[in-house]
């Protein structure tokens, strides 16, 4: 009896529970039949990248001197590290014929250029869990197919072959940095037949490189 006598006293009063219950015709409703959120897309472990790079190697054909060489690739970078995707390099160097190769049939008192054309595949591993910093170390390899080409006013020898890379490589991937410097220095191996000098022989050369780039 006392709990209902006081029930609608003040400050409680008949005005608060009808202030309630008026109010609650201007709140929405909950659906309980709404329509689930939609999943987020999955990302691809995968991102592309695209990079360049200007290096220095020793000349094939024991011709010596330094061979400049330019390489264009797409790696692949997986979030574990790791890296795949197609690359194309150019190498170009002068020579003069008092160090030409017997072999390669340059006329003597000829200036002539050596060209080199390789494509293929790289792959490898990338971390910064060896600096705990931005800075990403990693071991490259590529292997390929190439051409070497002879000019002294046109193109003079074919040389076909293969090509094969092992790179150390430090890339200084900045967070907030769009463009990503490399430095990449290793080996290159390289086998060489001669089909338009002598016929069925093959040679083998190998020379250190180093690159510097901008993915």
């Amino acid at each position: 009896a006392s709990f209902r006598a006081n029930l609608f006293s003040t400050p409680y009063g008949p005005g608060f529970y009808a202030g309630f219950m008026a109010a609650r015709d201007q709140r929405p409703e909950l659906e309980l039949n709404a329509p689930a959120l939609a999943p987020s897309p999955t990302r691809s472990p995968w991102s592309a990248r695209l990079g360049l790079s200007y290096g220095l190697s020793a000349p094939l054909l024991e011709l010596g001197g330094l061979q400049q060489d330019l390489t264009l690739n797409l790696p692949f970078l997986h979030d574990q590290g790791w890296v795949l995707g197609p690359y194309l390099s150019y190498g170009t160097s002068g020579h003069t014929s008092e160090g030409a190769d017997s072999l390669i049939g340059i006329t003597q008192g000829d200036d002539y250029r050596l060209h080199r054309i390789s494509g293929g595949l790289e792959a490898g591993f990338e971390t910064t869990q060896l600096t705990r910093s931005p800075l990403r170390l990693g071991l490259i390899g590529r292997a390929g197919y190439q051409g070497l080409f002879l000019s002294a006013g046109s193109l003079s020898a074919d040389p076909l072959g293969l090509r094969a890379e092992a790179l150390l490589r430090a890339a200084w991937a900045q967070p907030g940095w769009s463009i990503i410097p490399t430095l990449q220095a290793g080996w290159s191996v390289n086998l060489v037949r001669r089909a338009s000098s002598v016929e069925g022989q093959t040679f083998l050369y190998h020379s250190p490189t180093v690159q510097l780039g901008l993915e």
